[in-house]
């Protein structure tokens, strides 16, 4: 798990505590309410994963490369597009999806073309961006 995940566990842990500290009824609701966003949430996730999963043994980091990579060129954006327009779904789905396509080698501009369809050009580029960052930060 990434040092972020435990910093923002311990945030909402902290701010639950706050919350059942002022108000045990507010934060039974609101752990409530978080349980069942999260049984909603969780077909959603395991199907997620288990698809890049698949992605990941099935399809090489070379075919990736030579279809959404930078030396793909202008076809690389129309590959990143077609894909994005087949697959557009939640954006909890999306951004694993394109993380697996970045670390096997795509391009950020194939990648963000494929994803901008599901949630938005905008928020897409940035994004799709910021999970590049963590990558490379992270030394993916």
């Amino acid at each position: 798990m990434e040092p972020a995940g435990f910093v923002y566990a311990a945030i909402v842990l902290t701010a639950y505590a706050v919350l059942a500290w002022r108000s045990r009824r507010k934060a039974a609701q609101a752990v409530r309410t978080a349980g069942r966003s999260l049984a909603g949430m969780a077909t959603t996730f395991l199907a997620v994963f288990a698809l890049v999963g698949l992605f990941e043994v099935y399809v090489s980091a070379d075919v990736i490369r030579a279809a959404m990579g930078p030396a793909a060129g202008w076809t690389s954006l129309l590959v990143g597009g077609l894909a994005g327009s087949f697959a557009a779904g939640p954006s909890s789905a999306a951004f694993p999806i394109a993380r697996s396509l970045l670390d096997a080698g795509g391009s950020v501009a194939a990648v963000r073309t494929g994803h901008a369809p599901a949630v938005g050009e905008r928020d897409a580029v940035r994004r799709v961006s910021e999970t590049r960052e963590v990558g490379v930060d992270a030394g993916r």
